[in-house]
């Protein structure tokens, strides 16, 4: 009999074991858009996920100050700042979900204002997740100085991103120039892409 629970014991270790990471979500989105003001809800949409599933949300901070979301705190830098699962589960492939500052302010957890702050969602299971920034932001500047490094002379201050770009880039001439565009993804490095114009 103990050679028995001994076999049954290796085959469900090993069954645990080999399960498959569902891998990420498709992608995630909030909105209105990386700006978000703490008196209004934010709205969620995260793409990719199978109907009747959930998918888990987490809000993270830049702990080591490389301008990327860390899974894990460090010292006083608490990560995730909030984790819970999605309210509603997959409905056409997608679960939309929101999430209201204030009543989490009420129920003791405050989010840090002006600061990148990153929503992940990952699937059940799955040590992959999909990233978007946002901010609770007084002031739009303040976000974008902290995270671009094109807005570090205060060009936000004067007459905004035209002026950002003639002081960083010179003067303006779209039309004769090829830009590089990259896909802001902390967990990867996707190739960039040429447009003319």
């Amino acid at each position: 009999m103990p050679r028995v629970l001994l076999i049954l014991g290796a085959s469900l270790l090993i069954g645990a074991v080999t399960a498959p990471d569902p891998g990420p979500p498709a992608w995630v989105e909030v909105d209105p858009n990386a700006i978000q003001n703490a008196d209004q809800p934010m709205q969620i949409d995260v793409g990719g996920i199978p109907q009747g599933q959930v998918v888990t949300l987490q809000i993270l901070q830049d702990c080591n100050s490389d301008h990327r979301p860390d899974l894990r705190g460090q010292g006083d830098c608490k990560n995730p700042l909030y984790v819970r699962n999605s309210s509603k589960a997959g409905v056409r492939n997608m679960v939309e979900d929101h999430l209201d500052f204030r009543a989490l302010e009420k129920s003791g957890t405050s989010l840090p204002r002006n600061r990148a702050l990153w929503l992940r969602a990952s699937r059940p299971g799955s040590r992959q997740g999909v990233l978007t920034l946002f901010g609770l932001v007084d002031n739009p500047c303040t976000l974008w100085q902290a995270t671009l490094e094109a807005f570090r002379l205060g060009a936000c201050s004067q007459s905004g991103v035209p002026q950002a770009l003639r002081r960083h880039r010179g003067p303006l001439g779209f039309e004769e120039k090829t830009f590089e565009v990259r896909r802001l993804d902390p967990a990867g490095d996707a190739p960039p892409v040429s447009i003319d114009g």
